[in-house]
């Protein structure tokens, strides 16, 4: 694979991870920085120097990207409904796995790359913390909102679910979309796989071609010539 169909298609799955958000923090954008290291796997506990709302926001982190769904709901404060939400995203990140590894199965190693919530983890010890008392930002978007950690009762710390699954329908329909192309990718159904990355892409809404530039419109009639007037009318 060339690459160029797959880093378009990441970039595509980062907007519907982290969104197409207006970051108030310089330098901590949602879309996550994909020359990170995927070495802080979900097993790893978070370092030692480490606030504790960012040790909990990557103890989730972890959880989710290696689709550990008990996991992530110990390390999160919601309703029922809103773990609902996260059973979403949960799956949302498994099927993409499962694409990957369909991929790697079948076209090489080389085509299984670690997408947004792989490196998630190791990117929110770098951004920032917008401290609100019992209730702070930190500044790693999912489904297009901040991860916001919660102090309980116990004086823990979890991710508090309210924003981040209140609209899960972005990650439902590229759920689907993987889901789908997992199962042809396993049946032979494509010969390489940037034919798969071209049908995601369309999937998730490759932007339309641009349409040609509007002729220019003809310049105006040039005006009628006015009449010619003389000064009274010539007889004597």
């Amino acid at each position: 694979m060339t690459g160029t169909t797959r880093i378009a298609v990441t970039l595509l799955l980062s907007v519907a991870w982290a969104g197409g958000c207006d970051d108030e923090r310089s330098g901590s954008s949602g879309a996550l920085n994909s020359s990170a290291g995927s070495g802080s796997g979900a097993g790893a506990a978070p370092a030692a120097n480490l606030s504790p709302t960012k040790a909990a926001a990557i103890t989730w982190a972890k959880a989710v990207a290696a689709g550990d769904l008990a996991a992530a709901k110990a390390a999160s404060v919601g309703d029922a409904a809103q773990m609902k939400g996260l059973e979403r995203i949960v799956a949302s990140v498994v099927s993409e796995s499962k694409l990957d590894a369909a991929l790697g199965e079948k076209f090489g190693p080389e085509e299984s790359v670690a997408g947004y919530t792989q490196l998630l983890p190791a990117q929110i010890p770098s951004l920032e913390e917008k401290d609100e008392g019992d209730r702070v930002i930190v500044w790693a978007y999912i489904n297009s909102k901040p991860v916001v950690v919660k102090k309980q009762p116990d004086g823990q710390w979890k991710v508090d679910l309210t924003e981040i699954v209140a609209d899960t329908s972005v990650l439902d329909a590229t759920k689907k979309i993987h889901d789908q192309m997992a199962a042809d990718v396993r049946a032979g159904k494509y010969k390489t796989a940037d034919e798969v990355w071209d049908f995601v892409a369309r999937g998730l809404g490759d932007p339309p071609p641009v349409p040609p530039e509007p002729a220019d419109p003809a310049p105006p009639a040039a005006p009628a010539p006015a009449p010619r007037t003389t000064d009274g009318d010539g007889l004597d």
